[in-house]
């Protein structure tokens, strides 16, 4: 009924999800013609194939990972099922991968959506790993999924750097050794952001609304949904919440792509069109 989460939202364009650009929350300036409509484009097949990646082989406390590994040896497998899991190689591994690493599997653990943050600070990798210690024996083979990892630092996930996939030189002593430090709280509430009120085709959208009015709820179950105001809101801004609706959906980490050059939106919209009534 009108209520606002976020305000004069500020992205660059590059960020993965709105929790990383700038906002005002919580809102008292806005009202109901100040909704933003959002349509983000039909998923479009990635070029390279996609992937999950995560650690595997080593621990940490409950109280620090939950039941998540946050320190092992770096791997990956096809998010379409095809072809086994298998390893990242260490050829041309950096400080810039391994923080970028570290939010694939943050993703990887439904941590990104959550209220944690990575602390870029603390992240740390060796090279030169290979299988044969006894936490790692046996698993995938000595398998590789991606060699020469080029990452700037600031991208979502590993599939938006440049690697080489399939692999072929890569042996067993060249396995990444990551370690990504545990869960902080992040300093304002996280949202998980989405879309209302429009439909698009199953052939199109799947299940998804890729059309509507943009509202987002906190991720911690604190307080009820929300819109998000038209203040300042950029066509940055909506690139952005198009890779949030996408996560939402699950889109994110399949072999789907996000065309930023069919992003659009439009402001001043209000809730009062029959569609949207009442939400």
């Amino acid at each position: 009924s009108g209520r606002f989460v976020a305000s004069d939202v500020g992205c660059a364009g590059s960020e993965a999800t709105l929790n990383a650009c700038s906002f005002t929350t919580p809102v008292s300036n806005c009202n109901n013609g100040e909704m933003v409509h959002l349509t983000c484009p039909p998923r479009s097949a990635a070029s390279r194939p996609q992937f999950s990646f995560n650690l595997i082989g080593d621990s940490c406390s409950a109280s620090e990972c939950g039941s998540t590994h946050l320190a092992g040896l770096l791997y990956g497998y096809r998010t379409d099922g095809s072809d086994p899991a298998g390893y990242v190689c260490d050829d041309d591994f950096t400080l810039n991968d391994a923080v970028v690493a570290c939010k694939s599997v943050y993703l990887a653990n439904t941590l990104a959506g959550g209220t944690s943050v990575l602390d870029e600070s603390r992240v740390s990798f060796g090279t030169g790993y290979n299988q044969f210690n006894p936490a790692y024996t046996g698993i995938f083979s000595g398998r590789f999924v991606a060699s020469d990892v080029g990452c700037a630092g600031s991208e979502a996930t590993l599939n938006a750097c440049s690697f080489t996939t399939p692999v072929s030189n890569c042996n067993n002593g060249e396995m990444v050794h990551l370690t990504c430090p545990p869960r902080s709280a992040a300093s304002r509430p996280q949202f998980s952001f989405n879309l209302i009120g429009d439909s698009c085709s199953a052939s199109e959208c799947g299940s998804t609304h890729l059309a509507g009015l943009l509202y987002g709820y906190r991720t911690d179950g604190s307080d009820p949904a929300g819109y998000v105001c038209d203040d300042d809101f950029t066509l940055n801004d909506a690139v952005v919440a198009c890779k949030s609706v996408y996560l939402a959906n699950t889109l994110a980490g399949g072999t789907s792509v996000l065309d930023e050059s069919r992003v659009s939106f439009g402001t001043g919209y209000n809730q009062f069109n029959p569609a949207y009534t009442g939400i």
